[in-house]
Formats: C-alpha cells, sequence, structure tokens
C-alpha cells in the first residue's frame, strides 16, 4: 500500500467518524468484540478522524509519548486514560447489563 492509498483510507474514515453518533456506534461495536487490541485500533481510527494524536494528546492533557503507548496494542489500557480520551472527544462510558459468559460460578 503506497503513500497515496494510506491518505485515500485516512480520509475515508476521517469524515464519518467525526460524527459524534457514528464515532460512538464505531467504538461500541469495536469493543463488544471483546478484542482489545481491535477496539484500541478503533480508538486510533477515531483519533487520527478528530486531527491526530498530537491534537488529541494537547486537548486531552495526555502526553503524546503515552497517548501512543495506549494505542499500541498494549493489552493494559489504562481505565482513567480511556474515560479521559473519550471525554475528549465527546464520548463516555456506559456500562449496561449483558449476557454473561458461562462459567462454573453461573448457575
Amino acid at each position: 500500500m503506497g503513500a497515496a492509498d494510506n491518505n485515500t483510507e485516512t480520509n475515508v474514515l476521517k469524515e464519518p467518524l467525526s460524527k459524534p453518533d457514528d464515532t460512538a456506534a464505531y467504538l461500541t461495536t469495536a469493543l463488544q468484540t471483546g478484542d482489545i487490541a481491535l477496539f484500541q485500533q478503533a480508538l486510533k481510527d477515531v483519533i487520527i478522524a478528530h486531527g491526530g494524536v498530537a491534537d488529541v494528546a494537547i486537548a486531552s492533557g495526555l502526553n503524546n509519548r503515552r497517548l501512543y503507548r495506549i494505542l499500541s496494542g498494549n493489552k493494559n489500557l489504562p481505565i482513567e486514560s480511556l474515560i479521559t480520551l473519550l471525554d475528549t472527544l465527546g464520548l463516555r462510558l456506559i456500562v449496561t447489563r449483558g449476557i454473561p459468559k458461562e462459567t462454573e460460578y453461573c448457575e
């Protein structure tokens, strides 16, 4: 994939992900998969659509290095940082009732 292809891909994502309802649906869908790396990639896509890591880092008060580390695919995504990022993007984290996974503790 060349630089022009990458720019086209970024532009395709940028417009819909700059709309709050579309952004929320995109991140929710990624989170519902249970794949943290996929959610982090979706969060990265949203951050790029909102001006990029540097702009979002400044707006959120997180430094660039910390934000890159959060988006690197590291499974340890600090909840405080996630809440700060979502707040900066005009979003919030909401917990709703779901169907519990079957475990030896469920009856």
